[in-house]
């Protein structure tokens, strides 16, 4: 059987291949995932191989997820379907890290560090129809905050966002995220389009696992 285990509470069983029941002491929640919607390698640069056996992912407390744009724009309204990249528009395909929330999570370590970062007393704009803020004269990086430069949210890091160039010489954004809620872990991009769907789209994804969740 092809199979990933997430420790602390998450057994992940494959759609794609035959699932049989878990051992009387496996306590692990079980879900059976269509194999379209495995992410292989995850944004964090670290590979998870998916293969036939007893398999354990590189980090086996996390699985990647990702969706087609239409997917998430069909439960999420407003959400683009298709977004700006570097040839024009593309599917925006989310991807998503899912992991259950540990002793050993570095989040709220993390979350002191970017909001120091992020802080600053430069002039801000609202980012898109967002009620986040940003610095339009940022090159390469900027940081999504509150319109004073600070940040409110104990559940999220201040989103860092990328800029890019597209081939005709416009820009286009990605933004992460990072948030945790219900003891899990979210951890995502999303297009510049999308940044305000965040929330949602989190919710989106624990909904998609629930629905793949084996009784």
């Amino acid at each position: 059987m092809t199979r990933l285990r997430i420790t602390g509470g998450l057994l992940i069983a494959l759609a794609a291949t035959a699932c049989e029941p878990g051992a009387a002491q496996d306590t692990a929640a079980r879900y059976d995932i269509p194999s379209e919607n495995l992410l292989t390698s995850t944004f964090a640069g670290e590979y998870v191989s998916f293969v036939y056996g007893d398999a354990v992912a590189s980090d086996d407390n996390q699985i990647g997820l990702v969706f087609e744009g239409k997917e998430v724009a069909a439960a999420i309204p407003g959400f683009k379907a298709r977004a700006q990249g570097y040839i024009g528009l593309v599917d925006a395909r989310p991807s998503a890290v899912v992991e259950t929330v540990t002793a050993t999570s570095n989040f709220d370590e993390m979350l002191v560090a970017n909001v120091e970062r992020a802080q600053t007393t430069d002039p801000l704009v609202r980012y898109k129809e967002t009620d986040l803020f940003w610095n339009p004269k940022s090159v390469g990086m900027f940081d999504l905050t509150d319109q004073n430069g600070g940040w409110h949210r104990e559940d999220m890091l201040p989103p860092g966002c990328r800029i890019a160039e597209t081939q005709f010489g416009g820009e286009y954004h990605s933004c992460l995220f990072r948030l945790q809620r219900d003891g899990f872990e979210y951890s995502f991009h999303l297009n510049g389009e999308n940044v305000a769907f965040a929330d949602a789209y989190a919710d989106f994804v624990r909904a998609k696992l629930d629905s793949w969740k084996i009784d």
